[in-house]
């Protein structure tokens, strides 16, 4: 076209002439490990159920509740080890065990060395029924006739049934890893003796060799659990004013074998019990 004698020129958008992929920000390397993180969280979330789409409408919630989310995970965990607490009392403790050091088959109601009398103790928010449903559930425990209800095995809890459950364990590990390891990273070089021990050994394995390690390791890793618990219990009775300060403490132990080809995971997560002596 002319116009005035002088060509016009078509105007090009503001892109043209530049590479595309370099007119867009390059993710820095700490954000392309967010975006990571994201991913194996999302796909976490899908193996519980919650679609990508519901998963957006959870992540604006959170957005908008920074700093004020309930720690529903903390709760929710704390009620399944009252009932580890309760199984313990009930397989330890001299009214609720025969002459020969075995667990009684318990009343389900009433006073004295009942089931009601354990309940009332360690599950003092729940009612009767739910307490029994709940550690029927999570324990190795089953109602009988006439009103008793007994316990088999220990006072390990299985809360691999339970999806909220489940959930809020990896919450759990995911909460005690990244402050171990933020805390250690601020200490730096120069004071990392202070620091919360942090170590990861691992070798590529095939699915048989795994199974050698963890038998091989798995009882020495329980032996490690039990003197720890031991160890915590005996911190945890030193009597303390500043109770403002408390907070959990403890050690996490899981042996893993990362599967390939998104298979989802099969690990059954268990809670150990808190020992009472």
């Amino acid at each position: 076209m002319m116009d005035d004698g002088k060509q016009m020129q078509s105007k090009k958008p503001k892109s043209a002439g530049r590479n595309s992929t370099s007119s867009a920000r390059r993710l820095s390397q700490l954000e392309l490990l967010a975006v990571e993180a994201y991913a194996i969280l999302c796909r976490g979330l899908t193996l519980y159920g919650i679609s990508i789409p519901r998963q957006r409408v959870l992540f604006k919630k959170s957005r908008a509740k920074v700093g004020k989310v309930t720690a529903i995970s903390a709760q929710l965990l704390e009620q399944f080890r009252s009932v580890s607490e309760l199984l313990t009392a009930w397989l330890q403790e001299l009214p609720y065990v025969d002459a020969t050091g075995r667990p009684k088959v318990l009343p389900i109601r009433g006073r004295g060395a009942t089931f009601e009398s354990l309940a009332r103790q360690f599950l003092p928010e729940r009612s009767l029924d739910e307490a029994v449903e709940l550690a029927c559930q999570a324990g190795t425990v089953d109602t009988l006739s006439g009103g008793r209800i007994a316990v088999y095995g220990d006072p390990m809890i299985n809360i691999a049934e339970n999806p909220e459950a489940t959930l809020a364990q990896a919450i759990c590990h995911i909460t005690n890893i990244i402050q171990t390891v933020e805390f250690n990273a601020r200490r730096g070089k120069k004071d990392r003796l202070k620091g919360r021990l942090e170590r990861i050994v691992n070798a590529p394995l095939t699915p048989k060799q795994f199974e050698m390690f963890i038998k091989a390791i798995r009882p020495q890793l329980d032996a490690l659990c039990e003197h720890a618990d031991r160890v915590l219990t005996r911190c945890a009775r030193i009597p303390t004013r500043d109770r403002r300060r408390l907070a959990g403490a403890g050690i996490g132990v899981y042996v893993y074998h990362r599967d390939k080809g998104g298979a989802a995971p099969r690990a059954i997560p268990r809670l150990r019990a808190t020992r009472r002596r």
